[in-house]
């Protein structure tokens, strides 16, 4: 259902007898804390500007805060011991402090569309960025999958997806909630309807406005959706309203927010049942005043084509993990890419580094960052299964 039947015909394209399925990225994270009562002030851009007078050889970039000219980070990563179950792809992560412990926690899915799970676990990080066991801290109305998530304080928005049964189709439904001082997930309302009814949308937070983008509507096409909604002190969400279409409709993408600009990264345009092209551009818009966008615009490429990414920003650098390259590829990718600034904002470059993910994996839609780790939970493996394991990454 859904994606997996997506890719049977694009694969049968290319010569290739693997199914392989398509999935969506994410919005860069920053951790949230949730010292008991819910905590109202907005979240800081993630990085400081790098000098406008920076110029840097190709081995080094201008890291922030000053903007001085610096080694480019690098990254390992390894297989936890620790797994979640049941199995899961489609569902959505975040570092969330309580009490001042971070936790990781996995809010929803699918394992592989024969169900919809309900369930939001969480594993506390230790000081080594080790994960121990998971737990169940919550449980949402129905079955969630393909949705995105905004994490604001203690306040949890959750946004899209299909909702339900694996059969159901896009939903125009939202969710708030709380963190509770103890961690556990209270509070849950429906939100604000969402324009359309989507999934493998991506969503985005600057100061107190929410987005949404693109994904996959009711026709199974790409959609031109660009919305925002406040995020008022209460917990709640105010209406969504339309900002400047995306132009070209947009899904399986990967999203993140960047001194003021919002990115979006690869995905597809069109029905991946039927014909869809693979995305390798990176467009952006400036946040303006009052949560409002300006004018979309080309701002670089990736190294490949590619969907069912995790973009995150770290120190200025962004990374996008796993994925789909494209319709010539054997199944889904275990590269890592880095991508770098230039002085205009859009992306200088993007290169594939030596660090792998210990498999292929796709339809992780977050790679939550703590301090110098970075967790890619579950998803989907190149054989089809929805996957339990765990890859923790290490920046140097």
């Amino acid at each position: 259902m859904h994606d997996t039947y997506t890719f049977r015909r694009r694969l049968a394209r290319a010569g290739l007898a693997l199914v392989v399925t398509l999935g969506v990225g994410a919005c860069s994270e920053t951790v949230v804390t949730v010292p008991g009562p819910a905590a109202d002030e907005p979240p800081a851009d993630p990085v400081a500007a790098p000098s406008p007078d920076a110029t840097c050889p190709p081995s080094q970039y201008a890291a922030p805060p000053s903007g001085a000219c610096a080694a480019l980070p690098s990254l390992t990563i390894a297989r936890s011991n620790r797994t979640i179950a049941p199995a899961r792809d489609h569902h959505t992560t975040h570092v969330i402090e309580v009490g001042g412990a971070p936790y990781l926690y996995v809010f929803a899915g699918t394992d592989g569309w024969r169900s919809l799970h309900t369930d939001v676990q969480r594993a506390p990080i230790g000081p080594d960025g080790g994960l121990g066991a998971f737990e169940n801290v919550g449980t949402l109305p129905e079955g969630r999958a393909g949705h995105c998530i905004i994490v604001k304080g203690d306040r949890l928005f959750i946004l899209g997806g299909v909702v339900g049964t694996e059969r159901s189709g896009p939903s125009k439904s939202t969710l708030t909630a709380r963190v509770g001082s103890d961690g556990k997930i209270v509070d849950v309302a429906e939100g604000p309807s969402l324009p359309i009814a989507v999934m493998h949308l991506t969503c985005a937070a600057h100061d107190d406005t929410l987005y949404a983008f693109g994904g996959r509507g009711v026709r199974s096409r790409s959609t031109t959706l660009s919305a925002r909604a406040k995020m008022n002190a209460d917990g709640t969400l105010g209406a969504f309203e339309d900002e400047a279409p995306l132009s070209p409709d947009r899904s399986h993408h990967a999203t993140f927010v960047r001194n003021g600009r919002v990115y979006l990264m690869g995905g597809l345009t069109g029905d991946p049942t039927k014909t869809s092209i693979d995305r390798q551009d990176v467009v952006s818009a400036e946040i303006l005043a009052g949560g409002h966008l300006g004018p979309w615009t080309a701002a670089g490429a990736l190294a490949s084509p590619l969907s069912v990414s995790a973009a995150l920003l770290r120190d200025d650098v962004v990374w996008v993990l796993g994925g789909y390259e494209g319709a010539d590829a054997a199944g889904y990718t275990d590269r890592v890419q880095r991508g770098t600034f230039a002085k205009d904002g859009s992306i200088a470059s993007f290169e594939v580094v030596d660090a792998k993910l210990p498999q292929g994996r796709a339809h992780v839609h977050q790679t939550p960052v703590y301090g110098k780790h970075l967790y890619s939970v579950a998803g989907k493996s190149s054989e089809q299964e929805p996957l339990g394991t765990i890859d923790i990454g290490t920046f140097e």
